[in-house]
């Protein structure tokens, strides 16, 4: 798997400036034409892993982009879908389907973080999420991430989050770089891409690797082990 702790955009050389979409809400803004159209921009998803495979565990997953390739894998994504589907969900998937999702992000020009939890079941599940986001967003801003995008879970939930966000900047955890937004997942299907990540990272941790091993070098898993409910 790679390692992408020091991820950073690189200055273009050859291509010239893109338009590109909004990370958020997918609507069309004013072309970015200098450095700050090579930056990266990251959409993440979370999950429960099976509590009685795998009890305790919880995940969060974030894929990086550069900017200007949004547009493409957001078409790319689309061309996935089945007929009647709003999106792409891994829990809706048959198993030929989920290989076929593997495969198509395993092209794609992304780099993907899998934040992994395990407690034992110690503690709630809302603290194993916390603790998950805290760490994405510690990794993100060392890779020189300028937004993440999640699902919403309803106002008080997101409000959350984003008060999290700003008491790790007040204690110097992370820096103004990082936003953060909430956006519907069939609105965005770059919002698909981590959780097909985190459904191939559950899938190996219960026994069924065959998932994780074909997006192998485009994801890198973190896990988290405690037995410490305070930790």
């Amino acid at each position: 798997m790679r390692l992408i702790a020091h991820l950073k955009p690189s200055r273009p050389t050859i291509l010239p400036p893109v338009e590109f979409m909004s990370c958020c809400g997918g609507n069309p803004t004013k072309p970015w034409t200098g450095w700050e159209a090579f930056m990266y921009a990251a959409w993440g998803d979370e999950s429960a892993s099976c509590e009685r495979r795998d009890p305790g565990t919880y995940m969060m997953a974030a894929i990086l982009s550069e900017f200007r390739a949004i547009s493409h894998l957001r078409d790319a994504m689309r061309s996935l879908l089945l007929k009647g589907q709003r999106k792409v969900h891994w829990h809706a998937e048959s198993s030929d389907r989920r290989l076929k999702l593997v495969d198509a992000v395993a092209d794609m020009p992304i780099e993907g973080l899998v934040v992994v939890r395990s407690s034992g079941g110690l503690d709630r599940i809302e603290r194993r999420r916390r603790k998950c986001l805290e760490q994405l967003f510690r990794e993100l801003d060392c890779m020189g991430c300028a937004h993440l995008v999640l699902e919403p879970r309803g106002p008080a939930d997101d409000k959350r989050d984003h008060q999290m966000m700003q008491h790790m900047r007040r204690r110097k955890e992370v820096s103004s770089g990082l936003r953060l937004a909430h956006e519907p997942g069939p609105k965005d299907p770059m919002l698909w891409i981590p959780d097909i990540f985190c459904g191939a990272v559950s899938q190996a941790r219960v026994g069924e690797p065959k998932y994780l091993e074909r997006i192998s070098s485009r994801v890198t898993v973190q896990v988290i082990k405690t037995t410490d409910l305070f930790s």
